[in-house]
């Protein structure tokens, strides 16, 4: 799991929360990271570029669009985006 926040203020409130709900033994990694400031598009371009880098397979380098796809497509995989009336 990735969790990045847009500055070291948020890196460690992320740090702090993965202190208190990640345990060693559960199995599950999680990776926090910052993009060093500026705006939301930053930080979705930093963890993009981090998804990247932590994908086990060759990835085609990418473009700022690509980019974006890419998260857009991995993070929505399991979120249901129907409504239900």
């Amino acid at each position: 799991m990735l969790a990045v926040g847009e500055g070291e203020t948020e890196r460690a409130f992320l740090q702090f929360l993965k202190s208190l709900y990640n345990k060693r033994d559960d199995g599950i990694s999680i990776k926090v990271n910052y993009a060093g400031g500026g705006d939301p598009e930053c930080v979705i371009d930093h963890a993009v570029k981090s998804l990247i880098s932590l994908d086990k397979k060759k990835q085609p380098p990418y473009t700022p669009v690509h980019r974006k796809q890419h998260l857009i497509k991995t993070l929505s995989k399991n979120v249901d985006f129907s409504q239900d009336d």
